[in-house]
């Protein structure tokens, strides 16, 4: 089977207005099964896929998902797609059991305390899969745009906001083989309240600096803490969702 290629493609609605804001992903698979398992010869479409014994192979959902986990973060340099939810897993370990990791689907932020504070996490790293060979290094800057509303379940509330009080500027500085995405003592953490920010749709990362100081993820559950307090001082009782349903 040398030389076969397959492309999967995934189609997702067509939506303007949540988050994540696409119209089709596709995934490029480039490879055969590490087995070595093959097609029969001649067989119709729909075959039962075999391995070298002839015998049916039998995948479980456990297969499924340490193949997935594999190709998104087998390797040190994790991609643009994937690198978001490596970076939020890291973020829900430190605020835990404090803040609920809330981003799927058409969430508009991706984590809410029980006082209903609302936080989102960016990220951006120097060095990147993309980048790798040249080592030219990624400038480093965050989306910070208004958004045209939010969805509370599958309710669509217009209204040009932003829609978290507190945003994590995550930042991944290392740029020479030693870079490993996956790793949480490589990033720096920056935590700025939404009203610190101007109207700007983005934020570059010397921007964000002059604006927060550089914290580890050990110590991102105590600076997050400070500014959603000095948030929280500021909005009326009971203005916030809290951990209700989104």
């Amino acid at each position: 089977m040398r030389g076969s290629r397959v492309r999967v493609t995934q189609a997702a609605p067509f939506h303007f207005h949540g988050k994540p804001e696409f119209v089709l992903r596709r995934a490029s698979v480039l490879r055969m099964a590490a087995s070595g398992a093959s097609w029969q010869r001649g067989s119709p479409p729909g075959s039962p896929r075999t391995g070298i014994s002839g015998n049916p192979m039998m995948f479980t959902s456990a297969d499924v998902v340490h193949l997935a986990t594999q190709s998104a973060f087998g390797r040190p340099l994790v991609t643009n797609v994937h690198r978001s939810m490596l970076v939020e897993a890291m973020v829900a370990l430190a605020l835990q059991p404090h803040w609920r990791w809330c981003s799927a689907d058409y969430a508009s932020y991706d984590f809410i305390d029980r006082k209903g504070v609302r936080l989102e996490v960016k990220q951006s790293a120097a060095l990147q899969s993309w980048n790798a060979q040249s080592g030219k290094i990624s400038s480093s800057q965050f989306d910070i745009a208004m958004r045209t509303g939010e969805w509370v379940r599958d309710v669509w509330h217009p209204g040009l906001r932003r829609n978290a009080d507190i945003y994590v500027f995550a930042h991944h500085p290392i740029s020479d083989d030693t870079a490993d995405h996956r790793n949480p003592e490589q990033w720096n953490f920056y935590v700025v309240a939404e009203r610190k920010l101007s109207s700007a749709k983005s934020i570059r990362l010397p921007r964000v600096q002059a604006l927060a100081p550089a914290c580890r993820l050990t110590d991102l559950a105590v600076q997050v803490a400070a500014v959603s307090r000095a948030f929280s001082q500021e909005i009326e009782p009971g203005a916030a969702a809290g951990f209700s349903d989104r």
